[in-house]
């Protein structure tokens, strides 16, 4: 954190960082570097609201693509 993300978050400023609260995120340590920090809360293990992965996942089906090597070989 001290080499990447301060610098990263020192060059910005009025930047928001995002928490996701997963458990290493959420040290004393972590937390301790980001108390300077606009942060923004984000519930653990929730659904990412980002629609892409659905829409790969949408994709993947419609092409029928091969589960394995060995159905890959045979088409």
């Amino acid at each position: 954190m001290r080499t990447i993300l301060l610098p990263f978050l020192l060059q910005y400023h009025g930047l928001i960082f995002q928490q996701d609260n997963a458990k290493p995120h959420t040290t004393r340590v972590a937390m301790n570097y980001l108390t300077a920090y606009q942060t923004l809360s984000w519930p653990a293990r929730s659904p990412d609201p980002s629609p892409i992965e659905h829409v790969w996942d949408m994709l993947g089906r419609r092409l029928h693509l091969p589960g394995n090597v060995n159905n890959l070989a045979r088409q």
